[in-house]
């Protein structure tokens, strides 16, 4: 099968549950329990990462999917500088607009 081929597989929690206990409980290498299952590695290995950071939350599976912490603290430093990029803007238009015109003062 070519990879233009191949469809997207969706592996269910319980299936990703499984896995990932081979890898930890069981002393098995991602190699090895990726081909027992006919799954691909790097996707194990991020099963087995996401378990390891957060066991209670780890595949979420469709709908409302968790952020991360480190996720979310990135996103607000971004809207944070955006936000005083657009106050000192704001402050340099209110310098521009309220300072007195050099015009007709007769030089």
């Amino acid at each position: 099968m070519s990879a233009a081929n191949k469809s997207r597989r969706v592996f269910d929690k319980a299936f990703k549950q499984n896995a990932v206990r081979m890898v930890i409980d069981e002393g098995l290498t991602c190699e090895e329990v990726a081909l027992k299952l006919d799954i691909g590695r790097t996707a194990l290995y991020r099963w087995v990462k996401d378990y390891r950071a957060e066991p209670e939350t780890a595949f979420p599976g469709k709908g409302k999917h968790r952020i991360p912490a480190e996720e979310e603290v990135s996103r607000l430093r971004r809207e944070l500088k955006a936000m005083q990029e657009e106050r000192d803007v704001l402050k340099k238009a209110l310098l521009i607009f309220t300072r007195p015109s050099s015009e007709g003062s007769g030089s």
